[in-house]
């Protein structure tokens, strides 16, 4: 992922997502759109190809403590990615499990008592 916009996170930053490999490659340019901090925040996406995302994530207090995660998103394949849909949906969805596993770790690690 990299960053398109200067400053911190906000509604409105754009950042532009890459995946899949070969020539099953894929780039999106997704904005913020609503961001609200230890809450939750949406995106959706900006750019003019073939797979349309919107998506977001929610955060709430855990009953046993720690925070609870909700993830929820569409995403709309158009043209000629409709063939390499399945592929690349889950290619997506197994980035999307890392990406949220690799946060867990880190969250943990850093409040975890030394």
């Amino acid at each position: 992922m990299q960053l398109l916009t200067e400053g911190p996170l906000r509604q409105g930053s754009r950042m532009r997502l890459s995946f899949g490999r070969g020539p099953l490659r894929a780039s999106l340019d997704l904005e913020i759109t609503s961001l609200e901090p230890d809450a939750k925040m949406a995106f959706a996406t900006v750019s003019d190809g073939g797979i349309q995302w919107e998506g977001g994530y929610d955060l709430a207090p855990a009953e046993a403590g720690g925070t609870r995660l909700a993830q929820q998103g569409v995403l709309r394949f158009r043209g000629l990615w409709r063939v390499p849909e399945p592929i690349i949906g889950a290619d997506i969805k197994r980035g999307e499990i890392a990406e949220l596993e690799r946060l867990k770790e880190l969250v943990e690690r850093r409040v975890s008592p030394p």
